[in-house]
């Protein structure tokens, strides 16, 4: 009994394998976090409680990452076009052009429709 324990301590110990993230891509459809680059105009923006809007444009900082977001709400008669600020956009899901944002569609409806002022 002694002689296996020796043998089993003798094992060398060896740690799991490490994931390379870009060996193993996303599966198709998969929701990932935004990036510069992710929003397209005409993407549907989506509130906590449901579809807001369309992206109609996406303002830039200098940098060409992303301020905010001007979308088109509501319908053609009474269409708004609040300014969404881009700290607001949880993820972008690519393939159904979507845009989820952290807020409520009655709140975000209210927004101004101006960029804010900068001191």
């Amino acid at each position: 009994m002694t002689s296996k324990m020796t043998q089993m301590s003798a094992m060398p110990i060896t740690s799991s394998p490490v994931r390379d993230e870009h060996a193993h891509p996303r599966p198709p459809g998969a929701v990932r976090q935004h990036t510069s680059t992710d929003v397209r105009v005409g993407d549907d923006v989506l509130a906590q409680d449901g579809h807001l809007g369309r992206v109609e444009e996406v303002l830039r900082a200098e940098t060409e990452v992303p301020t905010h977001l001007v979308v088109a709400v509501g319908s053609r008669l009474r269409r708004r076009y609040p300014v969404v600020p881009w700290a607001f956009v949880v993820t972008v899901d690519h393939a159904h052009r979507r845009v989820h944002v952290r807020s409520l569609r009655a709140a975000l409806g209210r927004l101004p429709e101006t960029l804010p002022l900068v001191a």
